[in-house]
């Protein structure tokens, strides 16, 4: 789960993290208010010489809470993610809705994937 952090983060930044059951995503709950959704395995370009990731893989960041995200699980179907927030004290569900890109197609530009 290297990638999970960003280059700037101290590496307490993020306050949790679940991965799917079907081991295809990782979500992550941040200080800054995010849900990030990473697919796993998340793994970093490689660190730099002071032992911060160089590139971080891409991510899909959604906002819900107005307060740090405390904790992220996964229903037992991993349709739904479960994100609680701090100062906020909300419990949010989120529905899981997979887009519908070939396999194939996935890392790839928007310009080179096809409709």
């Amino acid at each position: 789960v290297q990638g999970i952090w960003g280059r700037f983060m101290d590496g307490t930044d993020i306050n949790a993290c679940c991965r799917s059951s079907d081991g295809r995503f990782i979500a992550t709950g941040n200080d800054a208010h995010l849900i990030e959704l990473f697919k796993f395995p998340c793994i970093g370009s490689g660190l730099d010489v002071t032992g911060k990731i160089k590139l971080r893989p891409h991510s899909k960041t959604y906002v819900g809470h107005s307060s740090h995200v405390t904790n992220v699980c996964w229903s037992v179907d991993d349709g739904n993610l479960f994100t609680t927030g701090g100062n906020d004290c909300t419990i949010l569900q989120w529905e899981v809705i997979h887009d519908e890109v070939p396999e194939a197609e996935l890392g790839k530009s928007p310009s080179r994937a096809s409709s």
